[in-house]
């Protein structure tokens, strides 16, 4: 079980980390991209530490934000 975990934060500590290079190549700040993809930036902030495990739906939103799609954010991950 714990292993599972182990394995389940990597891959949020990915995602968030995926998240952040995007954003940072798109200029915007987490503020921005919370407004463009109707969240908090402390929710972003919470999501580019692997700290939060983001639904699809935020996935979605936070892709639609950096103009990116689901697939090629989570490619590789």
């Amino acid at each position: 079980m714990e292993e599972t975990r182990d394995i389940e934060r990597d891959f949020l500590k990915r995602l968030g980390m995926r998240i952040r290079e995007r954003r940072s190549m798109r200029g915007l700040s987490q503020e921005e991209l919370g407004f463009a993809a109707d969240r908090t930036q402390h929710y972003i902030s919470q999501v580019e530490l692997g700290k939060r495990n983001p639904s699809i739906l935020t996935i979605r939103a936070i892709c639609q934000a950096l103009e990116m799609s689901p697939h090629d954010m989570l490619d590789g991950v």
